[in-house]
């Protein structure tokens, strides 16, 4: 989120790649603009110069790995630089307008001239992704910081390395200069702040945090820094003697993006609760609160004898729903925040969950209860599942590692006759899977064998001895991320009488079908047109299904190769799920929804959705709204009648 120039608009983005623009004195939304296909990470209003026309620049960029340039005045993209090979977390400009730099998980920052889009260096040295930048206020230095723990200063004009300043213990999310430029602060994963004397290098502070900072910025014409991160508060600091000063509460998740209005008295705040806050910096007031809302369906999977689907979403609830009426007929919380991931065990009596705190729950369906939690030191909770006999759960938190766990005593300890269960039961972590040197983003177990398949954003995927914890195999083909494995369910798989196949899906928009015994490429099916999220084989195995972020479904014929049908009606798809008589599909969606697709004719036969917070509430004639209260009731399921 930003500031314009005059402290007159206030913009944010989010996950659905839409960059809103609202006026700061009354909450007015005036423009939406929506070329992005996916997340937007950074945006940066341009600095007005004198030989600037009256309009103003918004530039952004994120996930699709492109950089745009935004007219205000008209909401039209005007220019865009491509370059950068995965995505871009950061972007920020020189104070003239005329430089804009970019920080990227490719492991580059590259300086681009605005005007005529041109990449004029690519800054290399780091060994991580880069997911922080800022430039001096005398346009001389560039400070970037990602996943090797240190910052880099750099000489803007020669993309000379000035210096490496070394002292955080994990990745580095946020960097400001400060006004005069004297003061560099950083933060990130370790919970600290660093505040760094811009010439020597010196760090000359450390401001400890009770947990992840993802941003930070200084107070105009001050040395007080404000950070915000996964303590859900906003913190005004004194660096010189390390005191914090004060403290914004009030968002009910983790707090994204700080800014300054130009005159230092609001400080404006995105957070994970979908809101975008300002604040009085006198009084610590919120003054206005922007609201949004979605429940965005990350996984969706049937039950395995077919009469429930699980759901995960955005709003940190996993929903239980009947199949067959498409009714909501539970609700499981505990999670703090999104959850991303949810999967049965093949004998219907667990559900495991994952989201974003950091927490696996296991969850006893008959009666709802939480048995179990399991938690990690950091990141987030991307992937579950249960291997064949349900005795074995794989598990990752968005690094570039499996964790295996024994669930077989959650079995013990549930008693038959009252399913209730009768001690504490115990997990134990029994191997973590290592060899991807990009984050992975897909795990699936092979159907009654002790063998794992993972994908990762390295471009490969890797078959594992889960016993052993060995590498058995490498396959290579993909050129981008691999965003979703699957295994064939039976043996004697259609292609070529292959026993032994798994499919990927990348955001190179292909699936391929491998041979795990030979590591043979069989067969790549192409014709999406954005990346493959996630895959499923039918339970005979005849059919793979592929969702897409061209919004698209397809069902593919596996021995052929051919699309046989392509399914239509959802934003972007996160999940899909057959059936286990195969007869129906279930896909997930950014959407909000949950549809069930007969299988056979394409044809859509419901639509599941949860609640919003004012689903059918009537405003119709109601007085005294302004147009952004009435468009926030509207987006939480509120109607006006008259305008039906």
């Amino acid at each position: 989120m930003a500031f314009s120039p005059d402290g007159q608009l206030v913009a944010g983005s989010d996950g659905d790649g839409v960059i809103r623009i609202w006026q700061a004195r009354n909450g007015k939304q005036i423009l939406s603009c929506c070329e992005h296909i996916s997340w937007v990470k950074s945006i940066a209003f341009a600095p007005i110069n004198a030989n600037q026309s009256d309009s103003q620049t918004l530039a952004s960029s994120g996930e699709d790995r492109i950089i745009r340039l935004w007219d205000v005045s008209t909401g039209q993209c005007y220019q865009d630089f491509r370059g950068h090979t995965k995505w871009v977390w950061a972007i920020a400009f020189s104070p003239d307008a005329q430089l804009l730099a970019s920080a990227s998980e490719d492991e580059t920052v590259r300086l681009w001239d605005v005007e005529t889009g041109d990449c004029r260096q690519i800054l290399e040295g780091h060994t991580g992704g880069v997911c922080a930048i800022a430039i001096s206020p005398d346009g001389q230095t560039i400070a970037s910081g990602g996943d090797d723990h240190v910052l880099r200063l750099w000489d803007a004009e020669t993309g000379d390395c000035l210096k490496i300043l070394e002292g955080h213990s994990n990745r580095i999310r946020s960097i400001a200069f400060s006004a005069d430029g004297q003061r560099i602060a950083s933060g990130g994963d370790d919970a600290q702040s660093k505040i760094w004397d811009a010439q020597s290098g010196d760090c000359l502070q450390t401001l400890d945090c009770d947990r992840r900072i993802w941003s930070l910025a200084f107070l105009p014409r001050s040395h007080t820094l404000a950070t915000g991160g996964d303590d859900q508060v906003i913190k005004l600091w004194d660096i010189q003697t390390g005191y914090c000063l004060k403290t914004f509460q009030g968002h009910g998740s983790k707090v994204w993006s700080i800014a300054f209005s130009p005159d230092g008295q609001t400080i404006a705040s995105g957070s994970d609760d979908q809101t975008l806050k300002l604040w009085e910096m006198d009084t610590v007031r919120c003054v206005r609160t922007f609201r949004g809302q979605n429940n965005w369906i990350w996984s969706a999977v049937f039950s395995p004898e077919g009469s429930q689907l699980a759901s995960a979403s955005e709003d940190g609830r996993v929903r239980l729903w009947d199949a067959a009426t498409g009714s909501c007929s539970q609700t499981l919380e505990g999670h703090q925040g999104r959850v991303w991931t949810v999967a049965f065990s093949p004998q219907g009596q667990l559900l495991a969950s994952g989201g974003d705190d950091q927490t696996i729950r296991l969850w006893h369906l008959p009666t709802g209860r939480s048995l179990k939690t399991l938690r990690e030191r950091s990141g987030q909770i991307r992937q579950v599942t249960f291997s064949a006999n349900g005795r074995l759960l794989a598990t990752n938190n968005g690094d570039n590692t499996v964790k295996l766990w024994d669930v077989s005593q959650l079995y013990q300890s549930l008693d038959a006759a009252t399913h209730r269960h009768s001690a504490p039961p115990s997990v134990a972590r029994l191997q973590t899977l290592k060899g991807h040197i990009g984050r992975v983003y897909a795990i699936a177990f092979l159907p009654g064998s002790d063998r794992l398949i993972t994908g990762s954003e390295d471009q490969t995927v890797r078959l594992w001895d889960v016993l052993t914890g060995e590498c058995l195999r490498i396959f290579e083909g993909h050129s981008r991320y691999v965003f979703s494995v699957a295994a064939c369910p039976v043996s004697g798989a259609p292609v070529s009488g292959n026993p032994s196949l798994i499919a990927s899906g990348s955001d190179d928009q292909t699936i391929r079908l491998w041979n795990t015994d030979t590591g043979e490429c069989l067969k790549v099916l192409e014709g999406q047109r954005g990346w493959i999220q996630t895959i499923s084989f039918s339970p005979d195995g005849t059919l793979l299904a592929s969702g897409s972020t061209d919004e698209t479904v397809k069902l593919w014929d596996v021995a052929t190769g051919d699309c046989l049908r392509t399914l239509e009606g959802h934003k972007e798809v996160r999940s899909v799920s057959f059936s286990p008589d195969g007869l129906c599909l279930a896909t997930g969606s950014e959407d909000e929804t949950i549809k069930l697709w007969a299988v056979q004719t394409g044809a859509c036969l419901n639509t599941l959705r949860a609640d919003r917070p004012y689903e059918g509430m009537n405003i119709t004639g109601v007085k005294g709204l302004t147009e952004a209260q009435r468009a926030a009731l509207f987006a939480l399921g509120a109607q006006d009648f008259d305008l039906l």
